[in-house]
């Protein structure tokens, strides 16, 4: 998959509203992949994105966390962790798991995601996959880390228009 243009994601977020990948542009994205929401492991990497944003936001990069949880599920997750507006719960609730699916990540034992992330560059090709273990959080230090290394690659570009 690396060098591959991303699959299709078009998916609602914690507020109903629809996302699509292919409006995402100029920036690196993070598509993240969870099992749960609500979970222990899931709620910590959150958590983690959450005291991150001011980071993740500064690179810039789009985040895109995707679990196959429902939109009402995603919503009440998003409030009681303080989700903030930008960061986007994606629900791949129905058809169940067909994003999951697309990028090769469902695990059919759980009906869930496996914990996998795909950090995309500004064309949205793969760059790079983090993978952990289902009770494993996987390191968001290094997702950052690359999702910089993403950034500083189209800066050259950027600077042309200033």
């Amino acid at each position: 998959m690396h060098g591959q243009p991303a699959p299709v994601v078009h998916l609602r977020n914690q507020y109903g509203e629809t996302v699509e990948l292919s409006r995402l542009s100029g920036a690196p994205v993070l598509v993240m992949f969870y099992p749960f929401a609500f979970s222990r492991v899931c709620t910590s990497e959150v958590e983690a994105v959450v005291s991150a944003w001011p980071q993740l936001c500064a690179i810039p990069a789009e985040v895109l966390a995707v679990s196959c949880d429902s939109v009402h599920t995603l919503r009440a997750f998003a409030a009681e962790h303080a989700v903030p507006d930008g960061l986007h719960l994606l629900s791949d609730f129905w058809p169940h798991g067909a994003t999951a699916r697309s990028f090769g990540v469902f695990n059919t034992t759980t009906g869930a995601p496996l914990r996998t992330s795909f950090l995309l560059d500004a064309e949205h090709r793969i760059r790079h996959i983090i993978a952990a273990e289902l009770r494993q959080a996987r390191s968001l230090p290094e997702t950052i880390a690359q999702l910089e290394r993403l950034a500083a690659e189209i800066t050259p570009e950027m600077d042309e228009f200033r």
